[in-house]
């Protein structure tokens, strides 16, 4: 199918010497209808190789020199079957034909039509996979299929190095990646909470609180299925986050049921006493949060809406669990476990000294927040989402080597355009660029030769000449006697024609004689091992006798369906895997891709990448824009919630307490923690991205609490 649709690619000048080639050599393809074992085919070099018909043959112009330099090119065939032969006497493993003929090739690797970096250290292989927009792994069916292949090329070629990299994997390496990591989180966070209420409280509290927590989060999951009806790669986090945030409620009713008991009061006079007591400041603090939480439904980004409504949402659940069903449970447990309930209070003697010295207490504050200053670097932001990416996925490797190893992208703008005269300026433009900026180019355009008349005239030429030949089927049956012959034949052709090229003084004439002379010394390997070798090698011959003449004629058949192309490529005819990819369904529309040059995760590059493409069209899409405009409304609208967040706690607090000196002292506290954190991370190494950015809503809404 390649070789039918490039063949109209080729030069028009490539195309008249072989249809010039085919008609002055049909007596010759007229002998390859009788070609179906290995001694016809030696027969066929010998006569093509006859030392008296070469320089008629071969000869550049009528009356030149012998000609025999000419006939050098016809030798590559004869080498690689005379190559393949002794291979296959040996038991060796051999390449195709077409493998040979493909390393006989000059020129580059892209020149070849191979998609390679421009450094020809990587080659690579274009997937378009199947989505399934039902999940949330879009592509996970089709991605095991790529890598179980992957896996059987690795182990049938293991010194060639294999990866699989691109947007789509790393997506869904990532969604894979972020699931099971937050499995592990959550449960981790579960069991770590569990431990810490052991430690501290010593008795039937946490499971109680544990399990209030874990009808919650599910409460929440059944929520989400109800209302939004999926998670996306930054909801999926709200569960390990209800662990943390959930429990509060729990540690406060049950230290504070702890401090009832220890006054000597029964199981349900406790209960009704922490109610009475601490029930509205817990119900203050888990609205205050899901408030904070809330507010991210003021902002444009959607992704970031969900997971606000997702966790806000979740906390209120874990507020209604831990203040009705925490306090029943405690009575129908401790009222049926303990006659005689009693308590211990929580007691942490360095935190009391805050109530007793607070004048020490705010000094040093002041003091380490002067000193914290020397580091503050405001809000510390790193957008790099490969950044955000497990350095020991295969997909984020790969993407790396061709980042820094080639000038080879895996991102894209796309041009949408309503007729191909607008593709080709489009595509025009593009050209024009920078080759910093871009890449290279892809559309239609690219797969419509130019000069289609002309070019399928002198197809039409090169198929007259191939008319009535008809290829047979190779034979499975082999006679040694007659391959022996026929090599012998094609061996003395060898070496008088050797001889005669010998006398030409043209170092390209001795060349050609060397050629010769191998190959000679190669027919006269194979006849000896025909004549004496041991029945177990001439036995490999048969099959590969049929394998040999089925890849030879099957070229030549190729070479027939190439020149039967008898009407001018279009958009509408060209094959699906590439007409999918650059021509719309209704074929009204056509795309041109435009492929970045340099690391476009650097927040600089896209962004110039971006604005490049904006100069052609302002309406480009494709995955660089996408994700450039979601993530600068990511960061738009993670600023937005924290500052929204702020407001909100802020104006709770003034309602409940209706003080406004009570409200500012219950936010200094909140302020100077987000201010000492703001001055650590530069010490601690880290910033702000797009996925922790939610820590600052988090913070502020629990830690007001």
């Amino acid at each position: 199918e390649a070789m039918r649709y490039g063949i109209l690619h080729r030069e028009e000048k490539e195309l008249k010497a072989m249809a010039e080639a085919l008609v002055s050599n049909r007596d010759l393809l007229k002998k390859l209808e009788r070609n179906d074992r290995l001694e016809s085919l030696f027969t066929f070099f010998a006569g093509l190789l006859d030392p008296e018909e070469v320089a008629e043959r071969f000869a550049p112009e009528p009356g030149a020199d012998t000609g025999t330099s000419s006939a050098s090119e016809a030798l590559s065939l004869m080498e690689h079957s005379l190559a393949a032969t002794l291979a296959a006497l040996e038991g060796q493993e051999k390449s195709g034909l077409a493998q040979r003929l493909d390393a006989s090739q000059e020129g580059s690797l892209r020149e070849q039509g191979y998609l390679a970096t421009e450094n020809e250290k990587y080659l690579l292989v274009e997937i378009l996979p199947k989505k399934d927009t039902g999940t949330v792994e879009l592509i996970r069916e089709p991605l095991l299929e790529i890598r179980k292949a992957l896996a059987e090329v690795r182990l049938a070629h293991p010194d060639v190095k294999l990866g699989l990299t691109g947007r789509p994997v790393l997506q869904a390496d990532e969604m894979m990646t972020t699931d099971k990591d937050m499995r592990l989180a959550t449960l981790a966070a579960l069991a770590g909470v569990f431990a810490l209420f052991v430690v501290f409280f010593r008795n039937l509290g946490p499971f109680l609180c544990i399990l209030a927590l874990s009808v919650a989060i599910l409460l929440t999951f059944t929520l989400t299925a109800l209302t939004i009806g999926y998670l996306t790669l930054l909801s999926i986090v709200f569960a390990a986050m209800l662990v943390g945030l959930g429990i509060d409620f729990g540690i406060h009713f049950i230290a504070r049921y702890q401090e009832e008991l220890e006054r000597g009061r029964s199981t349900e006079e406790a209960v009704r006493e922490t109610v009475r007591t601490t029930g509205r400041a817990i119900i203050i603090g888990g609205i205050t949060t899901a408030a904070a939480f809330y507010m991210t439904l003021f902002v444009d980004f959607k992704g970031l809406r969900e997971l606000g409504f997702i966790a806000g949402s979740g906390v209120l659940v874990c507020l209604l669990s831990m203040i009705t069903l925490l306090p029943a449970l405690v009575i129908l447990v401790d009222s049926r476990l303990r006659k005689n309930p009693s308590g211990r209070a929580l007691r942490v003697p360095l935190l009391e000294m805050a109530g007793r010295k607070p004048r020490p207490i705010i000094l040093s504050a002041v003091v380490v927040t002067i000193a914290g200053a020397y580091f503050f670097q405001g809000l510390p932001y790193n957008p790099n989402l490969l950044e955000l990416q497990a350095e020991d996925l295969q997909s984020v490797q790969y993407e790396r080597l061709l980042i820094e190893d080639s000038d080879f992208s895996t991102w894209y703008a796309a041009f949408i355009s309503s007729d191909l005269e607008e593709a080709r300026r489009t595509q025009e433009k593009l050209e024009a660029l920078d080759r910093a900026i871009i890449a290279r180019t892809e559309s239609v355009l690219d797969y419509l030769p130019q000069g289609q008349t002309k070019k399928l005239a002198l197809l039409k030429t090169a198929r007259e000449a191939l008319a009535g030949i008809v290829i047979p089927q190779a034979s499975m049956e082999l006679d040694r006697g007659q391959l022996q012959s026929s090599l012998e034949l094609l061996q003395g052709n060898l070496f008088d024609l050797a001889d005669t090229a010998s006398e030409a003084n043209e170092k390209e004439s001795r060349v050609f004689a060397g050629r010769l002379l191998a190959a000679a010394d190669s027919c006269d390997q194979v006849i000896n091992v025909l004549r004496d070798g041991p029945a177990e090698k001439t036995a490999r011959l048969a099959p590969f006798q049929a394998e040999w003449m089925n890849e030879l004629n099957g070229l030549l058949r190729s070479l027939q369906g190439a020149v039967a192309e008898s009407a001018p490529i279009t958009a509408a005819s060209l094959p699906d895997i590439l007409r999918n990819r650059l021509v719309s369904r209704d074929g009204d529309k056509f795309i041109v891709y435009a492929y970045a040059n340099g690391d476009l995760w650097q927040e600089e590059e896209m962004e110039r990448f971006i604005l490049a493409m904006r100069d052609i069209d302002q309406e480009v899409t494709g995955a660089p824009v996408q994700v450039y405009e979601s993530a600068d409304r990511m960061r738009e609208g993670f600023e937005n919630a924290a500052l929204y967040s702020l407001g909100v706690v802020l104006l709770f607090l003034l309602f409940e307490l209706r003080s406004l000196r009570l409200a500012l002292l219950a936010m200094v506290p909140l302020l100077v923690g987000l201010l000492w954190l703001l001055e650590a991370l530069p010490l601690l190494g880290l910033q702000f991205n797009l996925a922790n950015f939610f820590a600052l809503p988090i913070l502020i809404g629990c830690g007001v609490d």
